[in-house]
């Protein structure tokens, strides 16, 4: 998750960080973050003196320069600009995988939209997105996930199966009708921890008997509840 002392995402302006072209970031490592009046904050980490040079001569404003870590820039640069070969559908999925996150929460708001990924039951707001590059994501993201993309009045629910590092990780996609336009929802079903018996999940043996004479009747439901992943 982008943080960096009193900055979070919420404060990203994406039209102040699209300002200057990525080559020009990744050049001088800096990624600014607000305009104000009289000065630019920006996020980097080693900054230069002639990075804070180039941009006074851009700006012509005063440059404040906040340090971040290495990590963090790079995420919020790929996040805003892209990763060279992947759509920022892909790094959303990747990048939610890698923290072990059960959910992609992607939520228009008024002027942009917010993404944010569930870690350990708490939502955390990790992106922000243009509410128009959100279109173009919406619409690919339904695609993959077998969706009708000209349907955005009622909920709708499909499915996606990944790749990552050599392990397969199954998608469900909802998407349902919100005050500023259409949120969706992926729940991300980590296929390789699922891989159990009944023996291994610490029922005693005349559970284990009772629950293989359940599941063997031709009628009958069974409940199993627990929090997400369980």
């Amino acid at each position: 998750m982008f943080k960096i002392k009193e900055y979070e995402i919420e404060d990203v302006d994406l039209g102040t960080a699209k300002n200057l072209k990525k080559e020009i970031c990744e050049k001088y490592r800096v990624i600014p973050i607000k305009e104000k009046l009289d000065e630019v904050i920006v996020l980097s980490y080693g900054v230069t003196e002639k990075a804070k040079e180039y941009l006074r001569f851009i700006y012509n404003k005063n440059i404040v320069i906040k340090e971040i870590e290495e990590r963090n820039y790079e995420s919020l640069k790929n996040i805003i600009f892209g990763i060279d070969d992947k759509s920022l559908e892909e790094i959303l999925i990747t990048n939610a995988i890698k923290v072990n996150a059960s959910d992609i929460h992607i939520e228009p708001q008024n002027g942009c939209v917010y993404v944010r990924y569930r870690i350990n039951g708490s939502l955390v707001l990790v992106h922000k997105i243009d509410s128009d590059e959100y279109i173009t994501l919406a619409s690919k993201i339904k695609l993959k996930a077998n969706m009708d993309i000209t349907e955005k009045r009622r909920p709708q629910d499909g499915k996606i199966i990944v790749n990552y590092n050599n392990l397969k990780y199954d998608l469900r996609v909802s998407s349902i009708p919100v005050v500023y336009g259409e949120k969706l929802v992926i729940r991300i079903l980590y296929c390789d921890n699922f891989d159990y018996n009944l023996e291994d999940l610490g029922f005693s043996e005349s559970q284990i008997k009772l629950i293989r004479k359940i599941i063997s009747l031709k009628n009958g439901l069974i409940l199993i509840s627990g929090p997400t992943g369980s």
